[in-house]
């Protein structure tokens, strides 16, 4: 398409003006760390792609080897005391997906989204672990 730059793929688009409605997607298969791949996200205009949506972390899945884990854009804050999005806002709803019922642990700030079963859940992890991920950018 030729609103979305080059290597990048839209989520999802309006079926009247065939134009993106959720951003643009790019996947990097190399499994590198949560800083890293913030700030190669951001080499590139945008962020770690955030997977607010079951949709969304659906469509990201599949941009995976099958049963992977990745990295999506959420991450706990220590100055406030909470989970932020990687576009800066604050986590917000009851629909959040975690893997156990208790997701912030010391030292392990950021979030992975793993299979489990046929579900794709929330896992805390340490941010020096290595996963894939995708970067999200506007059209």
């Amino acid at each position: 398409n030729c609103f979305c730059r080059l290597g990048y793929d839209t989520f999802e688009t309006d079926p009247i003006r065939s134009t993106p409605t959720a951003g643009c997607y790019s996947s990097k298969q190399a499994q590198t760390n949560y800083q890293l791949a913030t700030n190669r996200c951001r080499s590139e205009g945008g962020f770690i792609a955030l997977g607010k949506e079951e949709n969304q972390t659906e469509y990201l899945e599949k941009k995976f080897n099958y049963g992977s884990s990745f990295w999506i854009g959420l991450k706990w804050e220590q100055l406030k005391q909470s989970y932020q999005w990687a576009d800066g806002s604050a986590l917000s709803g009851t629909a959040q997906p975690w893997a156990s019922s208790s997701p912030h642990q010391t030292g392990v700030d950021c979030v992975r989204v793993v299979p489990q079963g046929s579900e794709l859940v929330w896992a805390p992890v340490d941010c020096r672990e290595t996963f894939t991920y995708s970067c999200e950018v506007s059209p």
